[in-house]
């Protein structure tokens, strides 16, 4: 125990970085303190002065702080730690959200004051962010197990929960680590919005206190471009483009009130956020909406079999799944069986892939949400969706245009696209059924963000009746290419609007 607590100065790092081992014998003190320091914290004995907090924070600054560039090179130096903590990634992943968890000022609550004791918590917390790897340091690029593991270990609930209680303290109160709380936000930015499940990411910030975690760095340093930068992108773009997502719209469904008796608007208007914050207030509001119109079971009410010669769009419950791709549905054997002669006994297996890739793209919920976000959307604009896609009506085959319902940005942008879009063998399969539909299907797509990729997966819009899109060639298709996006002439509307009332059940 004694060892760690003389080990700060050079002499110290240029000890460290002769003798490799020394991390060995450093990571198994620091494993070995940790559950001692837990023991004293059940036994209430929470001085930050007890033999074990002192070793902690000793290890963790010799160590993470001083230590940190051997580390991030990957080398002996880590190999050792990793050895001392226990032989894996894991193992060093849930030693760091333990220390920071143990590490929490106040344990989760509101400081008051800023006392000698907040200060040494503090200097624990700061030697681990000088370690977490950031995405974009090129030094501190972190293996993807190692990322993955501190991913499964909680790393971005724990730093929110952690460092939440420093982020409504003036700078000043906090001394040299003033910048503790902004840089936890840099950082958290990168672990939210560019890990491949970000969706995932964003509901374990928002349930953890990441909207009262924002509101407290706008109120004591939200003028700071460091601090505002990330909240604006945070509040324009970042939860936007995540509202796809079942999972994190019923996330800040419960984070709003947590914030309402805050003043958030007040708080975000004295930064010069107020219009960004009131824009995100009520884009959520319109989305949960949307969430109970789907809780319902309003926007899904409609299921269509998947027999191209049938179409027929009925109750869920009258209809019955493929067993073998748990994609399409049928309303009778009959239907199924002309279906699998007709080419669903070649498309199965590539449907059953492509749900699969669903599921392991999507929590549960979320796929079916965003068919009901679909069918919520082409519903309040069907005209103009309509006229949009007429020039492209006609098209089949692999020159088959999609109506892409594009979120990346939040709000809907919707447009065509072409035939670029259907390299998948998925993309064909559905093309093939769409081809088969005798004019009572078009191709869809919704496309989103989610961590640094743009996802896309495609859908069929059913018509129960072929004569709606027969009824909407009439229109020459030429009139309408040759106009600007939702610039139709009023008679044109009228005319497509009088066909949207009599186009009979749908759905995607």
């Amino acid at each position: 125990m004694h060892l760690p607590q003389r080990m700060y100065g050079g002499e110290a790092a240029r000890l460290l970085a002769e003798n490799p081992r020394l991390y060995s014998l450093l990571g198994r003190a620091w494993r070995e303190m940790l559950v001692v320091e837990a023991e004293d914290h059940r036994a209430r004995n929470l001085t930050s002065n007890a033999g074990a907090s002192l070793s902690i924070h000793a290890i963790s600054w010799t160590l993470l702080y001083h230590g940190h560039k051997l580390l991030w090179k990957d080398g002996p130096h880590m190999d050792q730690l990793l050895l001392g903590v226990g032989g894996t990634w894991d193992h060093l992943a849930s030693l760091i959200c333990q220390h920071l968890r143990q590490s929490s000022p106040s344990g989760g609550t509101p400081l008051t004051t800023v006392s000698t004791e907040t200060i040494f918590q503090i200097e624990r917390i700061y030697a681990v962010l000088g370690f977490i790897p950031g995405p974009d340091h090129v030094l501190r690029a972190p293996r993807p197990e190692f990322r993955t593991a501190l991913v499964r270990h909680g790393l971005v609930s724990t730093l929110i929960r952690v460092v939440l209680p420093l982020a409504s303290n003036p700078p000043a109160e906090l001394g040299e680590y003033k910048n503790v709380p902004v840089d936890t936000l840099n950082l958290l930015t990168n672990w939210v919005l560019k890990d491949v499940r970000s969706d995932m990411r964003m509901v374990d910030a928002l349930d953890a206190g990441f909207l009262r975690f924002l509101l407290g760095i706008a109120r004591t340093t939200g003028t700071n471009p460091q601090a505002k930068q990330p909240i604006q992108f945070f509040l324009e773009s970042g939860f936007a483009q995540h509202c796809v997502y079942l999972s994190v719209l019923r996330a800040l469904r419960r984070a709003l009130p947590t914030v309402s008796n805050l003043d958030p608007e007040k708080v975000f208007t004295q930064i010069g956020l107020g219009d960004a914050w009131r824009k995100f207030v009520e884009f959520v509001h319109d989305r949960l909406e949307i969430v109970e119109r789907f809780d319902s079971g309003e926007l899904t009410q409609w299921r269509v079999c998947d027999d191209m010669k049938c179409g027929r769009v009925g109750p869920k419950r009258e209809f019955k799944r493929c067993a073998g791709c748990c994609a399409v549905w049928y309303c009778n054997l009959d239907c199924q069986k002309a279906d699998w002669s007709q080419g669903h006994r070649q498309e199965c297996k590539t449907l059953a892939q492509t749900l699969a890739q669903d599921h392991a793209m999507l929590v549960r919920g979320d796929r079916s949400f965003q068919r009901a976000l679909l069918n919520y959307d082409y519903a309040s604009r069907q005209t103009n969706l309509t006229l949009q896609y007429r020039p492209f009506l006609d098209d089949a085959g692999p020159q088959r245009s999609a109506m892409i319902y594009d979120y990346r940005w939040g709000t809907l942008r919707p447009h065509i696209g072409g035939k670029a879009c259907h390299a998948a063998a998925a993309t064909r399969a559905t093309i093939a059924r769409a081809d088969r539909s005798d004019g009572r299907a078009q191709l869809s797509a919704i496309r989103f963000v989610q961590g640094p990729d743009v996802r896309e997966r495609f859908l069929m819009l059913r018509f129960a009746s072929r004569h709606f899109n027969l009824a909407v060639k009439q229109i020459p298709a030429q009139l309408v290419a040759t106009m600007p996006v939702a610039v139709y002439p009023p008679e044109m509307v009228h005319r497509v609007d009088a066909l949207t009332e009599h186009a009979g059940k749908w759905t995607h």
